[in-house]
């Protein structure tokens, strides 16, 4: 049951994000083909099906990647999310933090969960980014939520950092978007 919520949930959300109009079909065929098929064939029978080939998709090891055949971006979320080697590195992930979501490709985003107050990790980033040249270009902050950008040459990371920012909180959701002008 987790490997089928967890699929929907990601069909839905990465579909949806990419202005997709058929999110409904890919979403019920993925939940009737979960009824009669392992949820390894799931990814490509209802998926590649509904999509007529243009979206793919996987789940090994807890994690579900789906892969726009068109664009090349592959879209990971569930557990032991490895980021693949091409992935950004200046998208730097924070120590001890868990990955909880990954977008590949130029326009990249990486989801993560550290244990730690947002200040911390904000900070962290802030020294990190800054001792590798890059320029922080805004700052905002309200409630609980923190906004950062950070630009070098023509790639911009925007972070928001979404936790507490008493230094007695232990638990914060970094967002990294990497956006690269043409």
């Amino acid at each position: 049951m987790r490997t089928y919520t967890l699929l929907l949930s990601l069909i839905s959300l990465s579909l949806l994000g990419s202005g997709c109009d058929w999110v409904g079909s890919v979403v019920w065929g993925a939940r009737d083909a979960l009824r009669s098929h392992p949820a390894e064939q799931v990814a490509n029978d209802a998926v590649d099906a509904i999509t007529g080939g243009r979206i793919g998709a996987s789940i090994k090891e807890g994690t579900v990647t789906i892969t726009d055949k068109q664009t090349g971006k592959n879209y990971l979320v569930g557990e032991n999310i490895i980021l693949p080697d091409s992935f950004p590195k200046e998208m730097l992930v924070y120590p001890s933090s868990t990955i909880l979501a990954v977008t590949t490709g130029v326009d990249a985003a990486l989801n993560l969960k550290a244990d730690a107050s947002s200040d911390a990790v904000a900070l962290w980033y802030s020294q990190q980014l800054g001792a590798l040249k890059w320029k922080e270009s805004s700052k905002v902050a309200a409630g609980g939520y923190e906004n950062r950008s950070f630009t070098k040459e023509k790639v911009t990371l925007t972070f928001t950092f979404l936790g507490s920012r008493d230094a007695e909180s232990k638990t914060t959701v970094v967002t990294i978007t990497r956006k690269e002008d043409k």
